[in-house]
């Protein structure tokens, strides 16, 4: 009776030991939670960007003296809110252009 528990017994602990040495291993590089959360802190910062943005249209070109030129941007989501760009010689000014909110 002993001697066949103590067979169980060995059976039962060489069944679980083999089924750790079997283990599949941790996976390489990061970790998935990690890469979950990581993407989720990615997600609120491109997000917050996109609040933070606003898109201002062209509205006048102004010649420099060294063939560059100014750009001036009308920005209607923010009343009264104008910005201006300077580009080289040789460009051209973007229909469009998105700055950042300031307060």
């Amino acid at each position: 009776m002993i001697n066949k528990k103590k067979y169980v017994a060995l059976l039962v602990s060489c069944f679980f030991l083999s089924g750790a040495l079997n283990a599949v291993p941790p996976p390489r590089g990061i970790d998935p939670i990690e890469a979950k959360r990581k993407a989720r802190i990615d997600k609120i910062k491109r997000e917050k960007a996109r609040r933070d943005s606003i898109n201002c249209y062209l509205r006048e070109r102004k010649k420099l003296s060294d063939g560059g030129t100014t750009c001036i941007y009308r920005c209607p989501s923010v009343k009264g809110r104008v910005e201006s760009n300077s580009i080289g010689a040789g460009f051209s000014c973007p229909t469009m252009m998105n700055v950042l909110r300031r307060e």
